[in-house]
């Protein structure tokens, strides 16, 4: 709908905008500023009001998603399938009555949805006992608006907290014949919870309540027509900009397993539990189970969210019959002819546009009649053209919906208008020739149809008409046509992608990863960038986590098949980030990174600017063509420096910042820079000069040796010296090769293993003394600051203190000191880091690394230096690992690919469902107790029991509630005994033990667990409100005590709780009992108190 050129729509809106802007400024204190950022505003102001020129905006709805649970279908998707087939889902069940009087008919046909008793309990922070009492109806459509959320791109927080809901049930039958017949749902959770979250009219607070939702929440019933009156309410609510995202509705579940329905002749069901709307053999409906539910957005923010559109809401109605009709259930022609021409009115359209109507189609002679009639006197004054609309009835396929049917009705249409086809109408070969349909606009699709549009977008229409009178009409276009771009020619991706799925349960994570797989099968490598943005930024993240980098889809689908046993990840991160040392330089390292990655290559660029200024020689040309110049420590040292702090700065542009940091040798050099103890400038210069002069130096070999330092100490030769202690049975030694030779005999004497290392010093040893002396001079002239981040020290293996990292003796000594790595990296994992980021070329330190704490986890930024090509790859697939392990990533940095949910509507959460399920027990033994003592007064009896006399109806009433009442076996209350009714009570608990074992056995009942942990926080059980209120009424009855429910939230454990009920039973003491007590020791001596004390305390302790 599109309001054009009309001076009192102008002079409303530039009123309302007045107004609106007065009251923010009055009563909020907004300020002008402030107000125009405010959306509603902005879009009053856009429409520039004081314009003379022509003014157009659209009123259209975008439907973005459609989910739901149909018979025989389990998806939307599905549904359609089905629907374009002309399946029938309404099938055959065997007889569930057995006695059949001569001339009853019984249908035994119903269309059912499948295992109702299964739920994902856990997704919804339910409680066992809580899942089991809740609704089945509400339960499904729980699930099924958390995958519409997620296919509007509304999970996450801000966009629920802007999200509406309009929502309908049927009434409960699981409540009245499986709730209300459950003693431990009853003393559990009280018949006052029960019938709270079970009722129609809780339904969309509900649903709000345990989705997050912030925008309106309306439970509405109008019976038939519920679930389309929940979506022209939901559309109101988006123009007028109450919510951003709007839900709309119902669930209807009649029954939960096949169930004969006896036809009585006239009525409404179909006596064969067929449905054929309009047609000539129409005789009935028959009801069934389905949950629908959309979402809807303004039609110019689905646009703008790259949201899939299924089809634009053009307009709507509502009315009611009144008592035009002749009965309050019969429908009525006029009531719905002027909600019809309401409805097209609104929606400025011609009907000649609308090639197809989703009728209500109950299949009912007199309803089918009727809503021909009103279409006709609707159209008539509209049109001349005959048979061009087709007519169509969702109910028909899978019988009448109830609440549901209207959206089930909008969701077929937006798929007749989405994909241009028009399904068969079942049951429909010979139209009912009272119709007259020839001489109408109308027609019956015969077969599946294919609807091209011409110059003019398909238009259909959608009609839902309730018991009692309110209808409701709407009018629905296909999407907006998107530009026709021929797709690229396919090329060889050479960025790989990131997937990323994660789940509450590991189930659930596995199931999604076969799920993605599967659709996977039908993508095109090209299409792996959206993919991987649409799951980064559309889903939320659960503690399970699973990450794929992949290039092709084939490799994705490969690498998806990998998870079958995912962890859980950290709930508490301490991030450290570790950099390699010396050794680790190899040709084309990082380059492929730096070609892909435009954040890398701006940190680099910077560092290698530095590199350059002061004599480190031109990076990008070390880097790809000179590898032995590479190998020299004066270049190796700057170009290791530079390449290990861009790795950093990329990091922590996605937001991973480390708690703490160790560097191995030249890596520290990184951590001091990043810690803010040096300026970039500074330590790439002193960087630089540290190389030269350790190049300087007398010449020397390195020994690895697999041995501990203490048992290595003793077979050192003079002149050799520990250099680095890497692991606690590994170290390096270094001195001139003479003296290493006489070492190695040693080793292999002793079968110890060992390597020499590639390099042309002795570092970290004496003879490293004088670069150390030159370079203590240097750092002393440049400025320094304390860390702003902790460093674990080379030298000390310990926090790098202020004073050391200022001083220019501890840099110099850094030089000619063991590397105390292994102590380093066993203090801060031992302080609780948990997530290990090696930032550097190569992954040295990982592989040294991995495995030393064994719930931490370990992350390689770049390949071994075997694989310097998949320098990319590699650090896309660290991001995932880092996410995996439950860091939170900067997406829009990573994948910063646009959302298009039209092209990438990928499959939505797996829920891990499980049979949550009280059974069916109406009970047949139950007698009428007021007939009983209307027969027994009404015959002048009286009763007699333990010679009392019960004669008035009052007393005979209550005598036999009393002898009928259900016993309680584990308080022993309201027992009868040798005939006589005998009322025990139990004296109040004294001592700690058993007021510990009452309080247990109440949590027990009200959380309806069988063990509960005593220092167990009761709101960590999934405890409520209600609940509390529940535990605090029989804390107090049990031991007459006034435990207030405020205390509960700091008593909330059995051990607090118990403490606080003794130390009340104590305080109620009467003081006249206290000052007896008193009075009885006042003759004590103090020595005979003292041992008392001590025997009672001894007795404590036995």
């Amino acid at each position: 709908m599109t309001y054009g050129r009309s001076r009192t729509f102008r002079a409303v809106l530039k009123g309302l905008r007045s107004r609106i802007e007065a009251l923010l400024i009055k009563q909020e204190g907004y300020s002008s500023g402030l107000l125009v950022n405010l959306p509603a505003l902005r879009y009053l102001d856009d429409l520039n009001l004081d314009n003379e020129k022509e003014v157009g905006f659209t009123m259209d709805v975008a439907v973005v998603s459609m989910q739901g649970v149909f018979p025989e279908a389990t998806s939307v998707e599905t549904l359609w399938e089905n629907l374009k087939k002309g399946i029938v889902s309404i099938p055959e069940h065997s007889p569930t009555v057995q006695d059949i009087s001569a001339g009853e008919l019984w249908i035994h046909r119903r269309p059912l949805i499948s295992n109702p008793e299964y739920f994902d309990a856990g997704f919804f922070r339910l409680s066992e006992i809580e899942a089991e009492a809740l609704d089945p109806q509400i339960r499904i459509l729980l699930e099924q608006c958390w995958l519409a959320l997620e296919q509007a791109n509304a999970c996450h927080e801000d966009a629920r907290l802007r999200t509406g809901i309009f929502a309908g049930l049927r009434h409960s039958r699981y409540l009245d014949e499986h709730l209300q017949h459950s003693r431990r749902h009853q003393q559990s959770l009280g018949g006052d919870y029960l019938q709270m979250i079970n009722r129609k009219d809780s339904a969309a607070t509900f649903l709000a309540y345990q989705l997050g939702l912030g925008g309106p929440a309306i439970s509405l019933n109008t019976a038939c027509s519920t679930s389309l009156l929940a979506v022209h309410l939901a559309c109101n609510s988006l123009l007028t900009w109450e919510c951003d995202v709007a839900l709309a509705g119902s669930a209807a579940i009649p029954a939960f397993e096949p169930e004969s329905q006896k036809a009585i002749p006239g009525g409404f069901l179909s006596p064969d539990g067929l449905c054929r709307p309009f047609s000539h053999a129409a005789n009935g409906t028959i009801d069934g189970s389905g949950v629908a539910v959309v979402a809807l957005k303004r039609l110019e923010d689905a646009i703008r969210d790259g949201s899939k559109i299924h089809g634009v809401i053009r307009g709507s109605a509502i009315n009611n019959d009144g008592n035009d009709k002749v009965g309050y259930s019969a429908p009525s022609v006029s009531g719905q002819t002027r909600v019809i021409n309401d409805a097209l009115d609104v929606a400025e359209v011609d009907v000649e546009d609308i090639g197809y109507i989703e009728t209500h189609g109950t299949g009912t002679a007199l309803g089918d009649s009727i809503e021909i009639r009103a279409l006709v006197q609707s159209w008539e004054g509209r049109t001349d053209k005959k048979a061009f609309c087709a007519l169509g009835s969702i109910k028909a396929n899978v019988g009448h919906l109830g609440t549901a049917a209207g959206v089930t009705g909008l969701i077929k249409a937006c798929c007749v208008v989405r994909d241009g086809v028009i399904p068969p109408l079942a049951h429909c070969d010979t139209p009912n020739p009272a119709f007259d349909l020839e001489q109408t606009p109308f027609r019956i699709p015969q077969k599946t149809e294919h609807w091209q549009h011409n110059s003019n977008s398909r238009m259909a229409a959608v009609s839902s008409f309730g018991i009692g009178g309110t209808n409701v009409h709407l009018v629905v276009e296909q999407p907006p046509l998107k530009p026709d771009l021929q797709d690229a020619p396919l090329r060889a991706n050479s960025q790989s992608s990131l997937l990323m799925l994660s789940a509450k349960t590991p189930g659930a994570l596995v199931n999604q990863c076969r799920q993605l797989s599967g659709y996977l099968s039908k993508a095109k490598d090209a299409d792996l960038p959206g993919i991987s943005a649409t799951l980064a930024h559309t889903r939320l993240h659960f503690p399970f986590r699973f990450s794929v980098c992949a290039q092709n889809i084939h490799q994705a689908q490969q690498r998806l098949g990998q998870c079958s046993s995912p962890k859980v990840s950290h709930a508490e991160s301490r991030i450290l980030f570790t950099f390699p040392g010396q050794g680790v330089q190899h040709l084309n390292m990082t380059l492929s990174l730096y070609r892909e990655n435009a954040i890398y290559r701006q940190y680099l660029d910077i560092a290698a600017d530095s590199m350059r200024k002061h004599g480190g020689g031109e990076l990008l040309n070390l880097l790809s063509h000179d590898e032995e110049t590479l190998k020299r420590t004066e270049y190796a040292q700057p170009a290791i420096f530079a390449t290990s702090w861009a790795l950093a700065k990329w990091w922590e542009q996605m937001g991973v910042r480390p708690d703490v940091m160790v560097g191995h040798s030249i890596g520290e050099w990184v951590a001091a820079c990043l810690a803010g103890v040096f300026e970039l400038d500074d330590a790439m210069r002193l960087v630089c000069m540290r190389g030269k002069l350790m190049q300087e130096a007398t010449p020397g070999q390195m020994l690895s040796v697999f041995m501990s330092a203490i048992e290595l100490r003793e077979h050192l030769p003079h002149g050799v010296e520990i250099a680095v202690i890497n692991q606690p049975e590994n170290c390096v030694v270094g001195g001139e090769r003479q003296q290493l030779e006489s070492l190695t005999e040693t080793l292999s004497s002793l079968n110890i293993a060992f390597s020499y290392l590639h390099t042309s010093h002795a570092f970290h040893t004496s003879s490293m003394s004088e670069a150390a002396q030159k370079f203590e001079s240097a750092v002393n002239l440049v400025h320094k600051r304390s860390p702003s981040i902790s460093i674990i020290s080379n030298v000390t293996g310990k926090p790098l203190t202020a004073e050391q990292a200022t001083s220019g003796t501890y840099w110099a000594d850094q030089i000619k000191s063991t590397v105390q790595f292994s102590d380093g990296m066993g203090f801060a994992l031992a302080e609780g880091a948990n997530v290990v980021v090696e930032c550097g070329p190569g992954n040295v330190l990982t592989t040294l690394t991995q495995g030393r704490q064994e719930n931490a986890t370990f992350i390689s930024s770049q390949p071994h230096i075997s694989q310097p090509g998949s320098s990319y790859s590699a650090l896309i697939a660290a991001a995932g690992e880092a996410w995996a392990c439950g860091l939170d990533i900067d997406w829009k940095s990573l994948a910063p690919n646009e959302i298009d949910l039209d092209k990438f509507g990928l499959p939505g959460y797996s829920f891990d469902r499980k049979y949550y399920w009280v059974e069916r027990n109406i009970d047949t033994t139950r007698f009428n107790a007021d007939a009983i003592v209307e027969l027994i007064t009404s015959n002048s009896i009286s009763l007699l029991k333990n010679g009392e006399e019960y004669s008035s109806s009052k007393d005979i009433q209550t005598l036999i509630q009393n002898l009928t009442s259900t016993v309680n076996e584990e308080n022993g209350k309201g027992l009868l005994k040798d005939g006589k009714m005998d009322l025990q009570q139990d004296n109040p608990a004294n001592d700690q033990a058993d007021i510990q074992q009452k309080i247990t056995q109440i949590w027990q009942e009200v959380l309806a667990v069988p063990s509960i942990n005593p220092d167990e926080s009761f709101f960590d059980l999934g405890g409520n409100s209600l609940w509390a209120l529940q535990i605090v009424s029989k804390v107090n009855a049990e031991f007459g005590c006034e435990v207030q429910l405020t205390e509960l939230l700091s008593a909330a454990t059995i051990n607090d709780l118990t403490h606080l009920v003794e130390t009340k039973l104590i305080s109620g003491l009467d003081d006249s009992e206290l000052n007896a007590l008193l009075a009885n020791m006042h003759d004590l001596s103090e020595s005979e108190i003292n041992a008392l004390l001590l025997e009672v305390e001894g007795k404590e302790h036995e």
